[in-house]
């Protein structure tokens, strides 16, 4: 009786939280809570639980019923809301004859140099070689993580069907012997809590299309190789104000 009652005060204060941060037809939205996280909560109650993780717990979840609504579901957007991404039609495309460490530059699909960064490569993205040394070393870190991840998103992406698992262990050895995506976990109570590994995403995809796991691989890996060989000063901050890597510049193990 007292565990239920503890529950109940749980998902009230929940739907305290979303009269106060959320506008109406959210507050609708999270009435409809789903059953899996009325169920974990009452499992975190039967391990004992305190009052402020079941808190914690419920305000992660409300925040990820918020990010999964309809506009971020294919197929399914709203007026007003952020559709799903794009997906991309067009591969990297690769020239293996154009790698020259030190003579490459990324720019984008009219040509033009694209800046170091931490935001994901683009559509249309591409490798040129330049006649002279590239002097900036975080442009010619920028070429070289291009290199690398270009044609591992092209497999995911367009040549997954044709790709042997073998192949794949090849393409994504320096991931590995980085310790960059080997580990996998999918215990999360939302997809955008789970990670995967290299040789789980790649076998999650041989099952068929799964988009946003995939580009979360992707770019979770491209941005952990930027981390490294972008210079020590470089601000990995992102639009929310967090900076996943405070501490750039390591070194790659090549």
């Amino acid at each position: 009786m007292m565990a239920w009652k503890y529950l109940q005060t749980g998902l009230v204060t929940l739907l305290v939280l979303s009269s106060t941060t959320c506008g109406q037809q959210d507050q609708g939205r999270e009435r409809g809570m789903p059953e899996s996280v009325r169920q974990e909560v009452e499992a975190m109650v039967k391990a004992g639980a305190t009052r402020q993780q079941v808190r914690e717990f419920l305000e992660k979840s409300k925040k990820n019923m918020r990010s999964r609504g309809p506009a971020n579901e294919p197929g399914k957007g709203t007026r007003g809301r952020n559709r799903a991404p794009r997906q991309f039609t067009i591969p990297h495309a690769l020239d293996p004859e154009l790698i020259k460490e030190g003579y490459n530059l990324v720019v984008d699909k009219n040509g033009k140099e694209v800046r170091p960064q931490g935001r994901p490569f683009q559509e249309g993205y591409k490798l040129k070689r330049t006649t002279k040394p590239v002097d900036d070393l975080n442009q010619r870190a920028y070429a070289k993580v291009f290199c690398i991840m270009a044609p591992l998103r092209d497999t995911l992406m367009f040549n997954i069907k044709s790709t042997t698992e073998d192949d794949w262990t090849k393409m994504t050895a320096i991931l590995t012997k980085n310790n960059i995506k080997t580990q996998q976990w999918l215990g999360g109570p939302t997809p955008k809590d789970n990670y995967y590994s290299s040789k789980g995403v790649f076998a999650n995809l041989k099952n068929g299309p799964d988009y946003h796991p995939m580009m979360k691989y992707l770019e979770e890996a491209e941005l952990e190789l930027k981390s490294r060989v972008f210079s020590k000063d470089f601000d990995f901050t992102n639009p929310q104000g967090v900076n996943p890597y405070p501490n750039p510049g390591q070194g790659l193990i090549d």
